[in-house]
Formats: structure tokens, sequence, C-alpha cells
């Protein structure tokens, strides 16, 4: 995490990190079996350019805060975790698994872009964040796959929270 003080109560915050998700998406073994969770791992590499402002100071020490920003997110990559449903179907167009590992299999990086907003808690070199991060861009853009029924197309945009506890290494910033 970078900073750099702009006035005296709002600081730009930038940031390079990984995130995590975990999603359950409903599949089947066979397109006539009964309908289950089948569990993936999302991971995106992502830039945050937020900004910061202070609106409480209590006792010069603990500080709150409002952020707004913008994120832009590099790879969109969902894997299987349990390997033995790499065959089943996912519901309802029925696509495999495999089909949702695009970055890889197209062999290009999807960028994707989000607006950030969250609240900030800060004391001394620790600062907590809570962020909603609501997608802009669609990140199935890059999906190889085609659904020829009715002209339905996949399309979507990726919402999520975020909670990050940050620890600066020094006072100064920029």
């Amino acid at each position: 995490v970078g900073t750099a003080e702009i006035a005296d109560n709002l600081e730009l915050l930038v940031e390079f990190n990984y995130s995590q998700h975990y999603l359950k998406l409903i599949g089947r073994e066979t397109p006539e079996s009964t309908p289950e969770d089948i569990k993936f791992k999302m991971g995106n590499y992502n830039i945050p350019f937020i900004f910061n402002y202070n609106i409480l100071n209590l006792k010069n020490d603990l500080l709150f805060g409002i952020q707004l920003g913008a994120s832009a997110s590099l790879m969109h990559e969902m894997k299987l975790t349990d390997i033995s449903k790499e065959d089943y179907y996912l519901d309802p167009y029925y696509l495999k698994p495999s089909d949702l590992e695009f970055d890889s299999t197209n062999g290009q990086i999807s960028f994707n872009a989000f607006a950030v907003m969250g609240v900030s808690a800060s004391y001394e070199r620790f600062m907590l964040n809570f962020r909603y991060f609501k997608g802009i861009t669609d990140p199935y853009r890059q999906a190889p796959f085609y659904i020829p029924v009715d002209g339905i197309e996949v399309k979507g945009k990726d919402n999520y929270y975020n909670f990050t506890l940050i620890y600066f290494l020094d006072n100064g910033g920029w």
C-alpha cells in the first residue's frame, strides 16, 4: 500500500493485492441427475485507487473515515475445488466447470473495473477497511463459450464486499 496525503484529512491509497473468493454454482453429474452445489475458488489481482477522508478524529490516534475510489482487476479465474466434479454440467446451460477457466483457456488476461466505496478505522500504523466493490465491466466477455439457446448470452457483473487489515511499515507514505 502506498499513501499520499492530499489535504489535512484526505489521503490517496494505492494498493496492489490478491483477492480470493469462494462461490457455489448448481451442477449435475448427468443432465438427468439431481442438482447439487459445485464449489469454485475465484482469484483476482487488484489495483485499487482509494480516497480516504477522515471524518472523525478521537484523541489524535483513532481516526474514522469514508472511502471512495476505483479498482482495476486483472485475471478472472474460477477453479473447481473438487476435481472429481470436473465432468459435471453446470445449470442451466450445461457448461463444463473448465469453461469457467477462460483466462487460462484463451491465453488472455481479463481487465475489469470496479467502483469502490467503504469505511475505515485507523489507529497508529493499523488501518481496518470495509469496502463494497461494484462491478462496472462484464468479466464474462472473455469467456470462450457460446450458448445457442434462444439467443441467450452469458453476461454479468461481479459485486462483492471486502474486509482488509493494513499495517503501514512507516508513517511517511510517499
